[in-house]
């Protein structure tokens, strides 16, 4: 969790940490959500392959360590899980 009265200061951080891991081989997607009432916030990592997630252990331990854990004050777990659907949904204009 992060300061609630500091949301802003919280998700300039994460934003910042999220840019330095963007360079990541192998990383399809990164999703950031925060909840500003309850101050806290999930990251949601899309690879292109195990091998490729695991490739990164060590950066992804180093984020979460030193830069995560000063932003939020915590992490409470790290699970793995595989993708078993994804929708983009488009939707018609209504004209």
């Amino acid at each position: 969790m992060f300061p609630a009265d500091d949301v802003d200061k919280a998700v300039e951080q994460l934003n910042h940490a999220v840019d330095a891991f963007l360079l990541q081989p192998g990383l399809s997607r990164i999703d950031v959500l925060v909840n500003p009432r309850s101050a806290a916030a999930v990251t949601i990592s899309l690879w292109e392959s195990e091998e490729a997630m695991k490739a990164t252990d060590d950066d992804a331990e180093h984020l979460r360590s030193h830069i995560v854990l000063e932003v939020l004050g915590w992490i409470d777990r790290v699970s793995e899980y595989e993708l078993m659907r994804t929708e983009q949904v488009q939707r018609g204009s209504s004209s």
